[in-house]
């Protein structure tokens, strides 16, 4: 991230290997993330789902959000969105932000708008100012005036 240095992201990517290896959740996340975006290694998105597995069975929430993301777009497993739903539920019922606006995402699609607002509230709640400004883009453009009152609401906490 260049905190304090320049960013050199395959130092990280070596860092965070060798802290993986050690039994680090957060470094299998991280280097998933490298993976994924190609940053400082190849992109390999088959490698960085195999680590956000191994993350999200050692506890580590966020990666059950990605894993949820990797299924919902059929990335290096075929689409599949109630494998989808049920990564972001898991995420989301473990206090994830992104996994909470994930879930209501698709139950919204689904039709399911009450249970879908309920884990906007929730998202609301937990995020944090990037996020917040995400979910204000998004919610901002629907049509429904509950979901665009939710994205005022995450605009303001940025």
């Amino acid at each position: 991230m260049g905190w304090g240095v320049d960013a050199d992201p395959s130092a990280a990517a070596e860092y965070y290997h060798a802290a993986s290896t050690a039994g680090d959740t957060w470094a299998l996340f991280n280097l998933a993330d490298l993976f994924k975006r190609g940053f400082g290694v190849e992109k390999n998105e088959t490698e960085a789902f195999r680590l956000y597995e191994k993350a999200a069975s050692r506890g580590h929430i966020k990666s059950l959000n990605m894993l949820g993301l990797f299924y919902e777009d059929g990335r290096c497993v075929p689409r599949d969105l109630e494998q989808a739903a049920q990564y972001f539920r898991a995420g989301a019922e473990g206090g994830d932000c992104w996994a909470q606006f994930n879930y209501g995402r698709l139950l919204r699609s689904e039709g399911k708008n009450a249970a879908a607002k309920t884990w906007f509230c929730k998202a609301l709640s937990t995020g944090f100012s990037d996020f917040h400004q995400a979910m204000g883009r998004l919610l901002s453009r629907q049509s429904d005036p509950e979901l665009i009152m939710l994205g005022k609401q995450a605009l303001a906490r940025v």
